[in-house]
């Protein structure tokens, strides 16, 4: 493993913004990847924070002897997507410039190498940076409960009432939801395990970010989206280019926004067949049609704005059963993601029949009658 070490500079934050209970996080990245990241914490705002994180050194094709340079990023303490996608301080590190002899010694031996010491000095904090690692990342609370809710008839009130019980030792894996277009991810945010009261807590940091569909990976076509989008398409006289594979694809919206600027009664912005950005909602939604449908359910590019809440689904999984498989008890669908959650959310997550519940619904035994 490799090692960069360093020192944060908070001296130049006015007192009345430094807040030593916000964690930061120092991060080493390569091709839009963190290769490693440690937890920083603020300390005093007139000594430097020292840190060291640790990495495994990129080398292009796994056989060069010289590694790639990285890029070392500070910033609030978030998920590493986030930390990608605001603004952070940063600074690109050459291992072989900065490891001094030890990186000489690379040059005899044969293959990679991947011990780089490298020490980058201190690096200052600006106060327009600090302040967004601090108002621009909210900490959230998730509270809730894992129960298999039964339902009875009161023959007193003719009414019919539920009783639950709880999920005990049940994994609850929260999601965050994007869209674009067809397409759709869902990012883990955390996972908690329930108590014997079938409770779970789960606490997070998230940021409002640019929301910048192109940097991430791992997208998979919603089939339900799939189907509004061509019957859309349709609608409005517009071709669908030929299927793309399951992660967006460029050329297919640029194929598709020419399409759709040759169908008539299209506001065009530019020649027919011809639009300049094809990746920009603005240049998209000038010649695609209106789907508010769409918008409300956050489709990019119908819907363009600013990832400032987590829009969250939950998967429930719990060991049950003689032999203790592991079964999925609840699991959501996209439809029923919860947009821009509050800072603090209560939920009860319902268990279907494969799960283990605490039976607690039923009364008591009747004494015996005497003989």
């Amino acid at each position: 493993m490799s090692t960069i070490t360093g020192a944060l500079d908070l001296a130049e934050i006015p007192e009345d913004l430094f807040d030593p209970s916000v964690n930061l996080r120092v991060a080493v990245v390569y091709d839009g990847s963190v290769l490693g990241s440690t937890e920083l914490k603020q300390g005093k705002r007139k000594e430097p924070v020292r840190f060291a994180v640790q990495f495994s050194a990129p080398f292009p094709g796994g056989a060069q002897e010289l590694p790639c340079l990285v890029r070392l990023v500070i910033g609030p303490d978030v998920r590493d997507a986030d930390l990608l996608s605001i603004d952070t301080l940063n600074v690109d590190v050459d291992l072989t410039r900065h490891a001094g002899a030890a990186a000489a010694d690379a040059h005899e031996q044969p293959g990679a190498r991947d011990d780089y010491q490298v020490a980058v000095g201190v690096l200052k904090a600006t106060e327009a940076l600090y302040y967004c690692w601090i108002f621009c990342c909210r900490s959230y609370t998730i509270r809730g409960r894992v129960v298999c809710r039964h339902w009875r008839y009161d023959p007193a009130a003719r009414i019919y009432r539920f009783c639950d019980e709880p999920v005990p030792g049940a994994t609850v894996e929260a999601y965050d939801v994007d869209r674009l277009f067809f397409w759709f991810r869902r990012d883990l945010i955390q996972s908690a395990l329930t108590d014997i009261n079938g409770n779970f807590v789960i606490t997070f940091r998230w940021c409002c970010i640019n929301w910048r569909p192109w940097l991430v990976k791992n997208w998979a076509i919603d089939p339900v989206l799939f189907s509004r989008v061509q019957e859309l398409l349709a609608t409005a006289g517009i071709s669908m280019p030929p299927m793309p594979g399951p992660d967006p694809d460029p050329l297919f919206l640029q194929q598709l926004a020419a399409e759709a600027s040759l169908a008539p009664k299209r506001r065009l912005l530019a020649a027919p067949g011809v639009v300049e950005d094809a990746l920009s909602a603005e240049a998209l939604l000038g010649v695609l049609p209106a789907a508010p449908d769409l918008a409300a359910l956050r489709v990019w590019p119908w819907w363009e704005g600013n990832d400032c809440a987590p829009d969250v689904v939950f998967r429930v999984t719990q060991p049950c059963g003689d032999n203790h498989q592991v079964r999925v008890i609840h699991s959501e669908t996209n439809a029923q993601t919860r947009w821009d959650i509050p800072t603090s959310l209560s939920v009860t997550l319902l268990a279907n029949g494969d799960a283990c519940c605490i039976p607690t619904c039923r009364d008591p035994e009747c004494p015996a009658a005497s003989s």
